[in-house]
Parts: structure tokens; sequence; C-alpha cells
């Protein structure tokens, strides 16, 4: 069971850790609160997977609807600290290209930053 899933605001980033198990019986709890938090404008998102012991296909599907959601805005969500049960699941549905995937939540960040300045460098020498 989802225990609960902590936000942390780090300006134009949105950080998410949930904890516990992200399977049937919380994915729509875990949707629910992460789109109210989206709702506030948030376009950018790291997902800190160090405290999720278990993520099953319904849970790894709310993970699909975020990223979905994000990019139709023009945002973004990388996982960082990914344990055991994440990397697997990640693997067992062949979709490890969908995610960017980083060992600490500072290289996610890092990532997103480099990635917005690329963006920026390209769109204003257009």
């Amino acid at each position: 069971m989802l225990e609960e899933v902590e936000f942390e605001d780090l300006g134009e980033v949105l950080l998410v850790k949930p904890k516990g198990e992200l399977g049937v019986h919380g994915a729509l709890e875990f949707r629910t609160k992460v789109q109210e938090r989206l709702q506030a404008g948030k376009r950018r998102v790291v997902l800190d997977c160090s405290e999720l012991v278990f993520i099953d296909s319904a849970g790894f599907g709310e993970l699909l609807v975020c990223r979905q959601h994000l990019k139709k805005i023009g945002g973004e969500i990388h996982l960082a600290r990914l344990g055991r049960s994440a990397s697997s699941v990640l693997k067992t549905f062949n979709v490890g290209t969908l995610f960017q995937s980083h060992e600490t939540v500072e290289a996610a960040l890092e990532a997103m930053k480099r990635g917005s300045q690329a963006t920026g460098a390209s769109e204003g020498s257009a």
C-alpha cells in the first residue's frame, strides 16, 4: 500500500517522493495527489524512487499517465534513485527509453537544467 507521497517545491521543479508500494491499491491515490500539484502550474517533475519498495503495472501505468500529461504541456519527468523494483518493472516492460533515470535527485535536476538551457539556446538562435 502507498504510505504517503511527499512533495517539495524546488522552484521550476516539483520533487515527488512516494513511500511504500505503488500498486493497484495506491495508483489512483498517487495520480490524484500528483495531479493536484500539477494543477498549480508545475511542468517539470523529478520522481525520487528511493522509498518506493514495490511498483507493479498499475503503478507504472500512473507514471506513464503523468509523463503523457507533462509532455502535452511541454514538461518532463525524470526518475531518480531507482530501487530494484522500479528498475525491474522498467526492464520488464522494455520502456527504459521513455524515462530518463538518474542515480541521484541532484543529477536529475542538473539534467533538466542542461535540457532547458539547450532548448532556450536553440529557440534563441532560430
